[in-house]
Parts: C-alpha cells; sequence; structure tokens
C-alpha cells in the first residue's frame, strides 16, 4: 500500500476476497470523472483476518493528511473491514463521509458456511473467509455515516450466486439497492456506478 496525496472528497476503494484493486478499475475511472479523487488498495484478502486488513489500511490512513470529506466503495470482504475501521479512534474517522458497499457479506454468507468443513478451501482463502462463514460480521458496528448497499440478484442462481439479497442486509442503510448481477462482477454494472456516483455526490439518481 500507498499513501494517496490530500484531496477535497478522497474515496478509498477496497476490493473483495480474492481479488485485486484491478477489479474496481471500471468503478475508479468513472469516479474520477465525476471529480473524486480515488485510491484504489491492494491488501492480502487471503493472508490475514479481518482486523489485519482493517489495521492495515488504518495505518496508511494515519499516515495521509486528513481529507475534508473521506467516503469509501467496497466490494465483498471489502465492506466489513470499513465496519472494522469504524472502530477506530482516529483524525480520519471525523472525515468519514459516505459508504458504499457492493454485495457485503453483512448478514454472513450461508453458501460459505456451508463449505466451510477445513481443509482445502480455508487453505486457499483463508482466515477472513473462516470469519464470513462464522458469522463475524454480526459483531461489527453498523457506521455511523450515510451508507448503501448494493446487491446482486441475478437470473438463475439464489441471489448473486454467492450471497442472498438478506445476507447483504444491515440495519440502517440509508438505501439498498437490488440489481439484476452476479456477485463477482457487481461493480462493472453501470446502474451500479451511477447509484455509487449519485450516493457519494449527495445527489438523487
Amino acid at each position: 500500500m500507498s499513501a494517496p496525496t490530500p484531496a477535497d472528497h478522497l474515496v478509498v476503494m477496497l476490493h473483495g476476497l480474492g481479488r485485486t484493486r484491478r477489479s474496481l478499475a471500471r468503478m475508479d475511472r468513472a469516479l474520477t470523472r465525476e471529480g473524486f479523487t480515488t485510491v484504489r488498495l491492494d491488501y492480502p484478502s487471503t493472508r490475514r483476518p479481518i482486523e489485519g486488513h482493517a489495521a492495515a489500511v488504518a495505518e496508511l490512513l494515519d499516515r495521509t493528511p486528513t481529507p475534508t470529506k473521506l467516503s469509501f466503495v467496497s466490494h465483498s470482504l471489502g465492506g466489513l473491514v470499513i465496519r472494522q475501521l469504524c472502530t477506530y479512534d482516529a483524525p480520519w474517522r471525523s472525515a468519514m463521509s459516505r459508504i458504499v458497499m457492493l454485495a457485503p457479506p453483512n448478514r454472513g454468507a450461508s453458501l460459505a458456511s456451508t463449505l466451510d468443513k477445513g481443509g482445502v478451501i480455508r487453505g486457499i482463502l483463508g482466515p477472513s473467509y473462516v470469519q464470513i462463514a462464522q458469522g463475524f460480521a454480526e459483531s461489527l458496528p453498523v457506521p455511523d455515516v450515510p451508507f448503501a448497499i448494493f446487491a446482486g440478484d441475478a437470473p438463475g442462481v439464489p441471489g448473486d450466486g454467492l450471497l442472498t439479497v438478506d445476507e447483504t442486509r444491515l440495519d440502517g442503510a440509508a438505501e439498498h439497492h437490488v440489481v439484476p448481477a452476479i456477485h463477482t462482477f457487481i461493480m462493472n454494472q453501470p446502474e451500479v456506478i451511477r447509484g455509487t456516483i449519485a450516493f457519494l455526490a449527495a445527489t438523487p439518481d
């Protein structure tokens, strides 16, 4: 990770489990065109628990001049990392403005729970996967800033193929949208990109 530059409205983007910063490239380009300063972070999603991911992001933010507004866009596991960040007491916390979560496992993931038998899958996807499967999200705080959720409901599969719509829900959300998208590519849907921009800019979609 490298520290982003100061900005009026900085949007930090966090990818999902087993992905990289490249997965959010299309969303990044769209936000940049709208005048946001963005930074896509890579983090070792399969090698640390959620607390470890949050600590690394917090350390980066501690070394960054605090922007006027600090927002987040996350995919899947990234949403839980952001919720863990909400436990921190740091100068950048007062700048947190808005959060967009794309397909977050806010209520766990029944498919992960079914597959969580130890062995191969745990070895590949690591401790964060185990935490999701065991319902760790239930212990995380609800963000104290406005947040929006986009959930996938693709034809032919339950929910987005990995999560049901209900598993993405979190009480207190300012917006909860259901779109015809699969989990892996929900961030590339035009209506998700438009909705994310509108929410971060605090304007109607």
